[in-house]
C-alpha cells in the first residue's frame, strides 16, 4: 500500500491496512516520515516503510509538484525493490496524487494487479487551493490525469 500520508494521522489508511492483515495478507505500507519517528516499524501487524520525506505544507503550484514528484521517485525505487523481494500480487495505492499509481509500474509489468483508490478528486481539491478555479490550466491537466488513470 502506498500514501502520501503519515501512516499513524490517517485513519482510512489505517482501517484498509489493518483489514488487509485481518484477511490474511502481508502488508508493506509507503508512507511519509515524520521528524523523529522510526523508518521502518511492525503497526498491528502491517509493516510500515516511512520514507524520509515530510508532508508540504506551502501554497505554491510549483512546490506542490516538486514534493509529490519526490515522493513518486522514492515509492517507484521502494516499490519496485519489495516486488522483487516479496513478489506482491496486488498494490494499493491511496490518492492525492493520482499518478503515485505510476510508481507500481515494474510490479505491473510482472503481473501485480494494481488498485488505485481516490479518497479525494484531485482536480477539484487543487482547484479549492489555488486560483484558476475549475476553468485553469492547471485543473484541466489534473482532470486529463484523473480520466486517463480511471478509464
Amino acid at each position: 500500500m502506498i500514501a502520501y500520508s503519515y501512516y499513524e494521522q490517517d485513519p482510512r489508511v489505517i482501517r484498509e491496512a489493518e483489514a488487509a492483515v485481518d484477511g490474511g495478507f502481508d502488508v508493506d505500507f509507503l508512507a511519509l516520515r515524520k521528524e523523529g519517528s522510526a523508518p521502518t516499524e511492525v503497526v498491528r501487524g502491517v509493516h510500515v516503510f516511512r520514507l524520509n520525506q515530510a508532508k508540504y505544507r506551502g501554497g505554491g503550484h510549483f512546490r506542490y509538484l516538486i514534493e509529490y514528484l519526490k515522493f513518486f521517485l522514492k515509492c517507484l525505487g521502494v516499490t519496485t525493490k519489495l516486488f522483487f523481494k516479496r513478489k506482491y500480487v496486488a498494490i494499493h495505492v491511496n490518492n492525492m496524487p493520482d499518478f503515485l499509481v505510476f510508481a507500481t509500474i515494474i510490479p505491473r509489468l510482472f503481473g501485480a494487479k494494481v488498485i488505485l483508490d481516490i479518497h479525494d478528486p484531485m482536480p477539484n481539491t487543487f482547484a479549492s487551493k489555488f486560483k484558476g478555479g475549475e476553468g485553469g490550466f492547471f485543473y484541466r491537466v489534473l482532470l486529463w490525469q484523473e480520466q486517463l488513470l480511471c478509464g
